[in-house]
């Protein structure tokens, strides 16, 4: 569009969306007359913000052809932002599927109808696809010929249309195809969330497991040193420090997610010599670049050599004034995570900078009655995701974090947004979800969300490119 807008007439669907919104503010900013496309210009409630930034609202439901058709009469340029993001539905078919195709039929036939100047659409990487290489990206020239999820089926299939309408309307059409839009200029949150998750295993992830991540909205993760290790010795733990702080968190880092170390000493791997020295060397490795916590630590077994451990790294935490991951004992949870805690407060580490791993339905109560951060666990077994949900419905989010220890060959990759949606179908809010899936671990780790970001940037197709 040009940027000599003063009097032009353009319509944006999907205006209360975080992308909506804000290219309804650029807009008018440049001067355009905006017609805001939203299901009901009746609500104030959600056309507030819209009036305030100077918009017109305009009922625009995607399903609506003939709210289309008049919403579009009269403008120069039609901006269609409006969509089904969500990842799995009890219909898919019906809830993601339709909406998002038979959306782009109508609103490109509305345009052509009102014979406008251009349509930007906003198609998806996922129409792209995500499992490229080094010796052969993935551009704008190619298809997703393997959609995993209705999501992706549906905007694959929108795009292939939005192509063959602009062919046969003779209509001019550019796709923009985002991966995750973030940043600034929020006035209510959508499902598009950061997640970040607590507990990551680096040891087999490659760049197609970190491309699925970003995909379905995990942008970071804590990624603590492995708690089994063999052999057991300090030449060996001091080789995984340096591995995970020096090149796994890099490497991750480098394909995109925004990892970060824990490291110490775990209960498991504590070696028959040479322990002092490794204690000895530890700061140094809590201090490099991306490190954010110390951890996993823990009491193990208990016995009195695994307590006297934990004690000192917790002393250590707390003189560096760093966050803490504590390891519980699945088979021994109730009784290990009480030992855990009651060393923990003797201690005299800051509650709230505490993340408890391993927590499940029968310790979450006992890890959150004395202020520490309960992460549960979604490599619990199948249903762990919809456990995970209902113990949110019904102990709200406060002090609860999510980790779905994938690639160590129990986790699930895709366990937070699994998750996420398993609350969204209960009923909780968009706020819950994004306080359990990452706010609440992020501030645990003091870390600001924008610490947390894509590393990749849109990519636009000007030219249509061909069906195949």
């Amino acid at each position: 569009m040009s940027s000599a807008a003063h009097g032009r007439t353009v319509l944006v669907t999907g205006s209360n969306g975080h992308l909506g919104y804000n290219l309804v503010c650029a807009l008018r900013a440049r001067g355009y007359h905006v017609r805001a496309g939203v299901r009901d210009p009746r609500d104030k409630k959600k056309t507030a913000h819209l009036l305030a930034a100077g918009a017109e609202p305009v009922a625009a439901d995607l399903l609506d052809r003939d709210a289309l058709m008049a919403a579009a009469k009269g403008v120069e340029g039609v901006f269609h932002v409006a969509a089904v993001v969500q990842m799995w539905a009890r219909d898919p078919e019906a809830e993601i599927i339709r909406p998002t195709v038979e959306g782009m039929r109508n609103v490109l036939e509305a345009a052509a109808s009102a014979r406008v100047h251009r349509v930007v659409v906003t198609s998806s990487i996922a129409a792209v696809g995500v499992h490229g290489s080094e010796e052969r990206p993935l551009t704008e020239a190619d298809w997703n010929e393997s959609p995993a999820t209705p999501y992706a089926v549906a905007k694959t299939a929108a795009e292939r249309l939005a192509w063959s309408i602009a062919a046969r309307e003779g209509l001019d059409v550019v796709a923009v195809i985002p991966s995750t839009i973030i940043g600034p200029g929020f006035h209510r949150h959508t499902p598009v969330t950061t997640f970040f998750d607590v507990h990551l295993c680096t040891a087999s992830l490659g760049p197609r497991d970190v491309a699925d991540l970003r995909f379905f909205r995990v942008e970071g993760a804590l990624c603590p040193l492995d708690e089994i290790g063999s052999p057991a010795t300090a030449p060996q733990l001091r080789r995984d420090w340096e591995e995970l702080t020096a090149r796994s968190v890099k490497s991750l880092r480098r394909a995109g997610l925004a990892a970060f170390a824990a490291v110490a000493v775990p209960p498991a791997r504590i070696p028959a010599r040479g322990l002092e020295a490794l204690l000895a060397e530890l700061p140094e490795f809590l201090s490099r670049r991306g490190v954010a916590a110390i951890g996993p630590v823990g009491t193990g077994s208990g016995t009195p050599r695994e307590e006297d451990l934990f004690s000192r790294q917790l002393e250590m935490a707390r003189e560096l004034r760093l966050p803490v991951l504590v390891s519980t004992m699945p088979r021994k949870a109730i009784r290990s995570t009480r030992r855990a805690l009651a060393i923990l407060r003797e201690s005299g580490v800051e509650p709230g900078r505490v993340l408890v791993d391993g927590v499940d339905a029968g310790t979450v109560r006992i890890v959150r009655a004395v202020g520490y951060g309960a992460v549960l666990s979604l490599s619990l077994g199948r249903g762990a995701a919809e456990e995970a949900a209902r113990i949110v419905r019904e102990l709200g989010p406060e002090g609860i974090a999510l980790a779905s220890h994938a690639g160590d060959g129990l986790g699930d990759l895709l366990a937070l947004p699994r998750a996420a949606d398993r609350m969204s179908r209960l009923g909780l809010s968009d706020a819950v979800i994004r306080r359990v899936c990452g706010r609440n671990a992020l501030s645990s780790l003091g870390l600001e969300p924008s610490a947390v970001r894509s590393a990749s940037a849109p990519i636009a197709r000007s030219v249509p490119r061909p069906s195949r």
